[in-house]
């Protein structure tokens, strides 16, 4: 599987014959919600290209991260220093 570090950028690699944007956000300070459910329904409100706008489930958690799945799309939300929800990179495939 291929791998792309991209630190506050966005970047195209293929994934078995799909083509995925995968955004990093890093500390870019993109959050602080109540919650990480409201994380990702700040990610869906911006309609990022190629990102899927329904069907999203839990797809893995712990106390300080958890992971949002729709196919193969996802976007993962981390528990910032303050106590609230900051996304954490967003993964889009078409």
């Amino acid at each position: 599987m291929a791998v792309a570090a991209c630190l506050g950028a966005v970047c195209a690699l293929g994934c078995g014959g799909q083509t995925c944007s995968v955004a990093d956000y890093g500390s870019a300070g993109h959050g602080h919600f109540a919650t990480a459910r409201r994380a990702l329904g700040s990610v869906l409100a911006t309609h990022p290209q190629w990102l899927s706008t329904h069907g999203w489930v839990v797809a893995g958690h712990s106390a300080h991260a958890v992971t949002f799945r729709s196919g193969n799309d996802s976007v993962d939300v981390v528990r910032a220093s303050g106590g609230g929800w900051d996304i954490g990179g967003v993964t889009a495939c078409r």
